[in-house]
């Protein structure tokens, strides 16, 4: 499968099947495992919002990858339900959180923007999605502009992206809910993951959704963003989308 020219194949994980970069002499394989660490984190954090949302806080005041890796799984367990004690210095395995059998439609709250960092960027969403929330989002305001976003710049155009696509119910009316991205990667390729998920929950399936943007340190653009969805009728799915934008300056 071919997403914004980066070639991927898809391996199952253990719980999951997702998508990863095939090698390729360009790409420095510490980004490689960058972004297949993102792509199961991702799947995590879809399935479990506390998870989520503790990995943000975390993010947010600056701690270190381990911190944040330790604040997901702490979330995870009390999603969970669960007290779970690790002695100090030992390797932490994420817990499984139970699959989500939901009942009814989701209700307002069930959108959650991450609060964006002290460089103002976005850190993501989480939510989950029903019917009922389709074609529900907002256009993005031309007077709100996420870090690293210039208009008319080339050679690559500029779009403000939506972190939740508007016809899942996603606004764009402050930063913390978009950021900057090239024409291509906003649309068509992000546009077709999210309408393939609006496809799926017109049919009636629910569906927790998450959209993760990562970040070179000086750089204000998200190097790469996952989007990863958890339905109650198909699998989870995961896919790395790369952002021209966010690549560092020779």
């Amino acid at each position: 499968m071919v997403i914004g020219g980066q070639t991927y194949r898809e391996i199952d994980n253990g719980r999951a099947g997702v998508l990863v970069p095939v090698s390729d002499p360009l790409r420095p394989p510490a980004l490689v495992a960058q972004q297949r660490k993102a792509v199961v984190d991702s799947l995590f954090m879809a399935q479990s919002p506390l998870a989520g949302g503790a990995y943000g806080v975390a993010a947010l005041l600056g701690t270190s990858p381990q911190a944040r890796d330790r604040a997901m799984m702490a979330g995870a367990v009390a999603d969970a339900g669960i007290s779970v004690a690790t002695p100090r210095g030992a390797q932490v395995r994420r817990p499984t959180p139970p699959i989500k059998t939901t009942t009814s439609m989701p209700q307002d709250g069930s959108i959650r923007y991450r609060d964006a960092n002290a460089a103002k960027q976005s850190r993501g969403v989480n939510a989950a999605l029903g019917a009922p929330m389709l074609g529900t989002g907002g256009r993005t305001r031309q007077s709100v502009k996420p870090p690293g976003f210039i208009s008319g710049k080339e050679p690559y155009y500029h779009n403000r992206a939506h972190l939740l696509g508007k016809q899942l119910g996603g606004h764009a009316d402050e930063p913390k809910k978009i950021f900057a991205a090239t024409r291509k990667m906003n649309s068509p390729i992000m546009r077709g993951y999210e309408n393939s998920i609006a496809r799926r929950v017109a049919s009636g399936e629910l569906i927790d959704y998450s959209v993760t943007p990562y970040y070179t340190p000086g750089v204000e653009a998200p190097s790469f963003i996952t989007m990863a969805a958890w339905g109650d009728r198909k699998g989870p799915m995961a896919v790395i989308i790369e952002n021209p934008l966010g690549r560092p300056k020779k």
